[in-house]
């Protein structure tokens, strides 16, 4: 049994991010986000669709990762002269 899968266009995913639809589409066009194009014939317009599974790690991948603490160092002191 395979499950079908959900497929989005970049209007939907902007709405679901809370972006513009052209910050979508430039992720698209950089290939920071994988779409298909299902228009109809090489020289037809774009018409994208996003796959919940290429949004689902889209997100990961730009998943934020706790800043780590640098470790403390010791300050030495300068010998003075006199």
């Amino acid at each position: 049994m395979t499950l079908a899968r959900q497929y989005f266009t970049p209007v939907q995913i902007a709405k679901l991010l809370h972006v513009a639809p052209r910050k979508v589409l430039g992720w698209i066009q950089s290939d920071e986000l994988r779409a298909e194009d299902v228009a109809e014939g090489p020289g037809a317009r774009p018409c994208w669709r996003i796959s919940s599974d290429d949004v689902a790690e889209f997100l990961q991948r730009r998943q934020s990762r706790p800043v780590l603490p640098s470790p403390r160092r010791c300050r030495t002191e300068v010998p003075r002269y006199v």
